[in-house]
């Protein structure tokens, strides 16, 4: 399908005027394999209309490149606002896709520093959000070193998540493609998370079996792992199953006609779904170090509530800046 077929079938779908009136909200995490060539006009347009089948209040995207983020934002533009200026250098990078329902409050990237520190590029995109009259929510998009030989620098990066999240005085949300393996994580949280509080979807919701192989190994598809994971900090906010018949849910996991039998990415994207146990107003939490919170030291701005009505261009103006 050509970019501009994709254009006309949105329009008359009607799909960018879906409005999600339910209480709860959703985030929608994929790494949409930008570095591979193979067909990646075809299957970047496929992951922008499943992106607006599933209408999330954010979709955050890993391993996205200039070329695709042109696909995204003249697809999704009219209801999305692309948010998380990359460095100009930058190969590939995490973009967060904000529903215009929503307004985005401050926005920054941080590197990791420290153990974490990336060789590949790789950081954290903290946004903070207010969703539609529902509340403020704090989500990081991160997409953390890849193989198994940096599982020292990914445990200090997702420590550096924890830290972040624990000491977060909003109800706060982080997903994305963490190449994270199970013992890595049981280390990064007996150092930052020993009172529990940071919760694993996959985890909570029972450990569904058609939800674990987020990474399907190129020609070899019996090899799945789950790189992909979302957690929220429990500070007012609590998981609900994305759909009636899912606790979870899995999109990209069908072959393509079009593109070669192959799927949109070589990753799966996850629609996580929350809902406000609080009222997802900032309150005063000295954090797990006793010091001033980190989001409050440094997401101290608020934006005009109308930058996300924002006509979005192409190239570095798509890009929302408070």
């Amino acid at each position: 399908m050509t970019m501009k077929a994709a254009q006309s079938a949105i329009a008359e779908s009607g799909l960018h005027d879906k409005v999600d009136l339910e209480s709860s909200f959703t985030c929608l995490q994929w790494n949409i394999d930008g570095l591979s060539a193979s067909f990646i006009e075809e299957r970047t347009i496929h992951v922008a209309k499943a992106v607006l089948e599933a209408d999330p209040d954010i979709f955050l995207a890993q391993e996205v490149i200039q070329d695709t983020l042109v696909i995204l934002n003249t697809l999704l533009g009219e209801s999305y606002v692309a948010v998380g200026r990359p460095d100009s250098s930058s190969q590939y990078f995490t973009v967060a896709f904000v529903h215009s329902r929503n307004t985005v409050l401050d926005q920054r990237r941080e590197p990791f520093r420290g153990d974490g520190t990336s060789i590949m590029g790789r950081d954290m995109l903290i946004l903070r959000l207010e969703l539609a009259g529902k509340g403020q929510c704090l989500f990081v998009n991160s997409h953390f070193e890849s193989t198994k030989a940096y599982g020292s620098a990914r445990i200090a990066q997702l420590s550096a998540v924890c830290e972040l999240l624990v000491d977060c005085n909003l109800p706060a949300v982080c997903a994305g493609d963490l190449n994270m393996r199970d013992a890595e994580q049981a280390a990064a949280f007996r150092a930052t998370n020993s009172v529990g509080v940071i919760k694993d979807a996959y985890i909570e919701f029972g450990k569904p079996k058609y939800a674990y192989g987020t990474w399907i190994m190129p020609n070899k598809e019996t090899v799945r792992c789950r790189f992909d994971r979302c957690y929220h900090n429990s500070n007012s906010i609590a998981f609900v199953p994305a759909h009636d018949d899912a606790a979870i849910g899995i999109l990209g996991d069908q072959k393509l006609a079009g593109c070669g039998n192959q799927r949109p990415s070589d990753h799966l994207g996850m629609l996580t779904r929350f809902r406000f146990t609080g009222s997802g107003q900032p309150r005063t939490n000295t954090g797990s170090r006793g010091t001033e919170t980190a989001t409050k030291r440094s997401l101290s701005r608020t934006e005009d509530p109308r930058a996300t009505k924002r006509n979005n261009a192409l190239a570095p103006s798509v890009f929302h800046s408070p």
